[in-house]
């Protein structure tokens, strides 16, 4: 128990214990069960997701040495957490980053670690889940060495190089992560000068554009090499491939990642001012389920207002020198820029969830200002700043450990839909005229039932799917059907086009009508569309 105690009296230690019990104990629901969204169903029973495709070359080295010693499985409570021990060590690094004296402040930002509904979403992605876990806590890392060490530039690269190999959407919590950093020691220091704060900031900024480059000279390489290998091994490949034909790597346009680098400076002025736009929007309706409660949106409000007024008072208590004040202010006003510094990364994609992790710093930054701001002398002023942003931060933790639980029971209840369902096509299939197992299946179109509908529909969710008919419609429908009916079905859904010519097709009523089920020359076509 000494030990203990002794590990524990250290406050990153107890943030990194508050982060990781409270972690595992709220999330427990989604560890224990197998529950499922449109791309966990797909990677079974092992797999880590797309990589250099999606130019993530570090996720596939690392996914596939992994999968050389322990086999890459999907595994609900190993791989969550596992994930949710590099998420606490994320929450210690960032308390260590700010040298937070206060245990109550470490603990709080362990719990928000533990609850934030990025987590949440990553934990959906089990099968990725430990890697995402990993890129997490490198992000953080690599702000860390780069504040922390006199020679860590090319190391705090490095990582940053790691992490965005792995998931390019945590660069923005390190690059907030530095410009909170730098407004706290230019208001905590005495020795601070403009020149200085200047100097660091350039510093920090070169930093990240050196490992922006070295990302992409290295994503370019990797397709090149693996490129000229197909190109040259095509034989040795296709006696592994079952003798098929393997296509050369190209980037795809997930998210837009085929159109890094591309960008004009109009469409990079108008993703700045998307960015701001949804940021300063957030207390008034939600984005990226981050605020979908009443509480959640004034919460953010008060936060990010709290953050103002925190720094506003220091200058003024400080009597900074103008150049100085006018450096601050300018990094304060980057600071919306920076939290949703993905939707200039990504302008022309669906922003979601899994990618506004840096909006943790929200609600982390009065708490990582706190101490560095001179003490109020009117102890009621200061009770009530105290109090006020205590309950609301407790607020905060609770709504998200409520709706985090939500979503896993959301998420339960469409399983069992989706499997149910599955199981009542294949039966209905099977009981269709001129059936035999040799037979290809053909769906044509996506499924639109009426009756397929239920209150979790309109349950607060982390991203999509919205409702159990839109992942049904998803790529991974087919995933439904070997991984829980356990029917390997033959589909040649390539021939719809053909089908739908016939008149025999035209003439079928729609799924779930009786008839829309029906064989048509060598095919079984299951007709959902009208």
């Amino acid at each position: 128990m000494s030990k203990v105690r002794t590990f524990l009296n250290k406050n990153t230690n107890l943030t990194f214990a508050s982060a990781f019990i409270f972690g595992v104990f709220i999330n427990l629901f989604g560890l224990i069960n197998t529950i499922h969204n449109y791309d966990d169903i797909a990677i079974q029973p092992f797999g880590f997701g797309t990589s250099v495709t999606s130019g993530r070359y570090v996720l596939g080295a690392l996914g596939g040495i992994y999968h050389l010693i322990f086999g890459s499985y999907n595994l609900p409570f190993f791989n969550g957490v596992v994930c949710l021990l590099f998420v606490a060590l994320a929450a210690k690094c960032l308390v260590s980053i700010s040298d937070i004296q206060s245990k109550k402040i470490g603990i709080g930002i362990g719990f928000l670690f533990a609850v934030f509904p990025t987590t949440t979403s990553v934990l959906f992605f089990k099968f990725t889940a430990i890697f995402y876990g990993f890129a997490l806590y490198l992000s953080v890392l690599a702000a860390k060495v780069l504040i922390k060490s006199k020679h860590g530039f090319l190391l705090s690269a490095l990582l940053s190089v790691l992490s965005l190999g792995i998931y390019q959407a945590y660069l923005p919590l390190t690059v907030t992560i530095l410009i909170v950093y730098l407004i706290k020691r230019a208001i905590d220091s005495d020795n601070e000068t403009f020149v200085s704060v200047f100097k660091t900031g350039l510093y920090y900024c070169l930093n990240i554009v050196v490992s922006l480059v070295v990302y992409k000279l290295v994503l370019d390489m990797t397709i090149y090499v693996c490129n000229y290998f197909i190109e040259s091994q095509q034989e040795l490949i296709a006696a592994f491939a079952n003798g098929e034909a393997v296509s050369k790597l190209s980037l795809n346009s997930y998210q837009g990642i085929d159109q890094m680098g591309k960008v004009t400076i109009l469409s990079l002025f108008e993703s700045i001012i998307q960015s701001v736009k949804s940021f300063f929007m957030l207390p008034f309706h939600d984005y990226c389920s981050l605020a979908q409660t009443f509480v959640l949106k004034i919460s953010y409000a008060v936060f990010y207002l709290a953050s103002t007024s925190l720094i506003i008072y220091t200058i003024i208590k400080n009597k900074m020198k103008v150049p100085l004040v006018a450096i601050i202010l300018l990094m304060w006003i980057l600071f919306p820029v920076c939290v949703n510094l993905i939707v200039v990364m990504c302008p022309s994609s669906e922003i979601y969830t899994l990618m506004v992790y840096a909006f943790i710093m929200v609600l982390c930054t009065p708490l990582l200002l706190w101490e560095s701001m001179p003490i109020i002398k009117n102890k009621k002023v200061y009770s009530f700043v105290k109090k006020g942003l205590s309950i609301t931060f407790a607020l905060v933790i609770i709504s998200y450990s409520v709706l985090l639980n939500l979503n896993y029971s959301k998420m339960y209840f469409y399983t069992r839909q989706a499997e149910n369902y599955a199981n009542s096509i294949v039966t209905q299939v099977r009981m269709t005229d001129g059936f035999d197992t040799n037979k290809k299946w053909v769906f044509v179109g996506d499924i639109n039932d009426p009756l397929l509908k239920n209150d979790w529909d309109n349950v607060p969710s982390y991203g999509i799917p919205r409702t159990t008919q839109e992942m049904l419609n998803m790529y991974s429908r087919k995933s439904w059907f070997s991984n829980y009916v356990g029917y390997s079905i033959p589909f040649a859904n390539n021939k719809a086009d053909e089908i739908r010519k016939t008149q025999e097709f035209k003439a079928m009523p729609c799924w779930p009508d009786e008839g829309s089920i029906k064989v048509i020359d060598k095919y079984v076509v299951i007709k959902f569309e009208k």
